[in-house]
């Protein structure tokens, strides 16, 4: 399959290098002389006033890319300029006066300070006269559409009988101009025959074989292999002549009619294949529009006969000589075209009145079905009533409208379609995304999410400024609002780029994502001594710095000025320094904790007053759940200035101590030998040296000998519960050996000092 692809790769490479296109290769420099040269003479032409409307249009073009080439030349003298400036201002200059370096950089400043005015002067030059020739092209081009010819009743039948006797098999056969390929050419011709049809039948072999051990599943890689299997052969035997067609016509002009019929048929086989591919029956093996299968198979219909109708009207533009007919004839043939054309797109567009968003609000369908209808009234009336060029204006922008708004809706679906696999946490695709950028399942990437609707923005965009073209709208508006995308405009005293800033979201989302993965790659693979804490510490860091990376390269395309940021950064500097110095101390903190890893996420810790469980150390603060559940946010600069308690910093190790008192006269050694035999015997409790149990006589109470039992545990997190069971087992053991725990008793002593009162008292 790999082979497969490759081979398609290639055969198309070549048919579209064979077809024509050429990349114009600019000069590294721009002849200013030349080009004024050229300029007089355009404007000459254009003073004489005799140019037609084709003719300014070409003179328009060429005029464009002078003007475009001597921009470029602005830009460069520009920055050689501010080099030179800098290099000179860097320290060339000894007191002994100019140095080489200085008078060859002066040279330098002086030739592109000439060649800087040069380019510029031809800019207002060549932007004077193309703002007049576009106002002429714009007059001329109002002119010939609202020009009138013969109606439609006007037009006398019985002249075309002549006419149409002249459209014999032999004439039209003669016009294909096969007879002008040479018989050398012709085993060309059937070798690429040849070729196209073995790769067509192995391309169509491997599509079937696929679809038969793949018949369970229905995604788009079936869609497409079903659309191959239908229409491989077509496509790649007529493409291969095409390309042979090419190969042999290299360089001929004009072109040939048997070279622009097999273009033609080529093109007409690949748009066949594509609406069986977005309407036919593959489209039902992937959800790629919100459709009926009623309303997908009508517009699959009708676009087959739309697009059947132009092949045909192409053919015979191509065929029929024009000058060896009356005019009247030809008015009378694109009459009837244009009148079937328009019928056919209102034809394809009246499904539109039967879609979802029209079942819900009907006064939405009446409403396109009477634009539809006037549409329609309109389009057949100007044709009939002799306006033929408006009609076919008409007709050109509802056509290229509806094929616009239908490439949006397909662009916006296959991106929701996009977006909605990342975001379906049980798909593949968005568990291997998620695995890769280290975000949780259910957890929103916000970089896709900016992503998504700013090239909804740019879809939006691009689809007004191509509505504007293609209903007429004056070049001079459009080019205006070009420049103001690409060049910016100004609000204010604020120049707002929104090119750049569009550059600067995508360079920004990028980057962070990287930065992402990355990260994500540090903490999921072993690496620094297998140390996870250290892992996740770096791709903590590695993520903050991405974050911080993006944003500035973000700044820096936008084209914000860090030159005016920084007087005002320094002007505020104070202030700021003042008031954020707890933010910068926290932030330096949390970067020494994640670095030093004194305490780290399941430590169990005491800061000040509250004792709990580190749950997740960030850049500002650590949040620590305590005992109770409940969590505390402690600033990093607390963690690292204060004294805290880590009991689990190399270990989990911990001495618990039950201390108990008993009675005097009690015998000791039987106390010794009971504590140390209840620490023995509990299983959370550490019996090799030196973590043995201890016993200790602490000291002789006011009531009661003190004795103390000293254990080391293996999990701290269980001193609690150790210590309750030691208790509950001690006090067990001192009942069963009759070992009194003692508790404090007082004496009280009466003075026979005292009198009695009068009364015997």
């Amino acid at each position: 399959m790999l082979n497969l692809v490759r081979t398609l790769i290639l055969f198309f490479l070549l048919g579209w290098i064979a077809s024509g296109f050429a990349v114009e290769i600019m000069p590294k420099t721009f002849d200013t002389s030349h080009a004024n040269e050229q300029l007089e003479l355009i404007h000459a032409d254009f003073a004489k006033g005799n140019l037609s409307l084709a003719n300014l249009r070409v003179k328009v073009k060429a005029l464009e890319t002078l003007q475009d080439k001597a921009e470029t030349c602005v830009d460069q003298s520009r920055k050689q300029l501010k080099v030179i400036d800098e290099r000179l201002k860097s320290g060339y200059a000894s007191p002994q006066g100019p140095s080489e370096d200085n008078l060859f950089l002066e040279k330098k400043k002086a030739l592109y300070t000439q060649q800087f005015s040069d380019c510029r002067l031809f800019v207002f030059r060549s932007q004077e006269l193309l703002e007049g020739m576009r106002e002429t092209i714009l007059e001329l081009t109002s002119y010939a559409i609202f020009d009138r010819s013969t109606p439609v009743w006007e037009v006398f039948i019985e002249s075309h009988y002549p006419a149409a006797e002249n459209l014999h098999p032999e004439t039209l056969f003669q016009a294909t101009g096969v007879k002008k390929i040479e018989q050398g050419n012709m085993l060309t011709l059937v070798v690429a025959f040849v070729l196209g049809l073995v790769i067509a039948y192995f391309v169509f072999r491997q599509s079937r074989l696929w679809l038969t051990e793949n018949k369970t599943k229905r995604n788009a890689v079936s869609a497409l292999m079903i659309t191959m299997k239908g229409f491989i052969l077509p496509v790649i035997i007529l493409g291969f002549l095409n390309v042979a067609l090419q190969l042999i016509f290299w360089g001929v002009s004009p072109n040939p009619n048997i070279e622009l019929l097999s273009s033609a048929a080529f093109a007409y086989s690949l748009m066949l294949a594509g609406l069986y591919f977005l309407f036919g029956k593959p489209a039902t093996h992937f959800v790629v529009w919100h459709l009926s299968n009623a309303t997908r198979k009508a517009f699959y219909t009708r676009f087959i006969y739309l697009l059947s109708l132009i092949f045909i009207g192409y053919l015979c533009y191509v065929l029929i000589d024009t000058d060896d007919m009356p005019p009247q004839f030809l008015e009378f043939i694109r009459t009837i075209f244009v009148t079937l054309l328009s019928v056919l797109i209102i034809y394809l567009c009246w499904p539109l009145t039967k879609l979802h968003f029209t079942e819900d609000s009907p006064w939405y369908a009446k409403a396109l079905r009477g634009v539809l209808g006037l549409a329609l009234v309109l389009m057949l009336s100007l044709e009939w009533l002799g306006y033929h060029q408006l009609a076919i204006f008409f007709v050109q922008g509802v056509f290229f409208t509806a094929i616009l708004l239908g490439l949006f809706g397909l662009a916006s679906r296959i991106l929701s379609l996009i977006l909605l696999a990342i975001d379906r946490n049980k798909s593949y695709i968005s568990h291997r995304i998620r695995h890769y950028l280290g975000v949780k399942p259910y957890h929103q990437i916000n970089e896709l999410v900016i992503l998504r609707y700013t090239v909804y923005i740019l879809l939006i965009l691009i689809t007004l400024l191509l509505l504007l073209k293609i209903w007429g709208v004056a070049a001079v508006n459009t080019d205006y609002l070009e420049n103001a995308f690409m060049d910016g405009f100004l609000i204010g005293e604020l120049k707002f780029i929104p090119s750049r800033l569009v550059a600067a979201i995508f360079i920004f989302c990028l980057v962070s994502l990287v930065g992402k993965i990355i990260a994500a790659n540090v903490a999921r693979h072993r690496q620094f001594g297998g140390e996870k804490d250290t892992q996740v510490a770096v791709a903590s860091i590695i993520n903050y710095v991405s974050f911080a990376l993006a944003l500035v390269v973000a700044c820096l395309i936008a084209g914000v000025n860090f030159t005016g940021l920084a007087i005002i950064i320094g002007a505020l500097s104070v202030g700021i320094g003042l008031g954020l110095q707890n933010i910068v101390n926290n932030f330096i903190s949390g970067v020494i904790l994640l670095l030093e890893k004194p305490i780290k996420p399941g430590d169990r810790v005491i800061v000040g007053n509250t004792e709990g469980f580190v749950k997740k150390v960030r850049i500002r603060s650590t949040q620590i759940s305590t005992l109770a559940r409940e969590d505390v946010i402690v600033p990093n600069s607390d963690l690292v200035t204060n004294q805290v308690t880590n009991y689990m910093f190399r270990d989990k190790k911990w001495r618990v101590s039950c201390q108990v008192g008993v009675a005097y006269g009690s015998n000791i050694d039987r106390v010794k030998e009971v504590l140390l035999d209840v620490g023995s015997n509990h299983p959370d409790v550490l019996q090799e040296d030196p973590d043995q149990p201890v016993v200790l006589f602490k000291e002789f109470g006011d009531s009661s000998l003190i004795f103390e039992l000293w254990c080391i545990i293996s999990d701290v997190n269980k001193k609690y519960h150790i210590i309750s069971d030691l208790n509950f087992t001690i006090d067990n053991a001192f009942r069963q050996h009759n070992i009194t725990i003692a508790f404090p008793q007082r004496d009280i002593h009466i003075h026979d000092h005292i009198k009695p009162n009068k009364d015997g008292e």
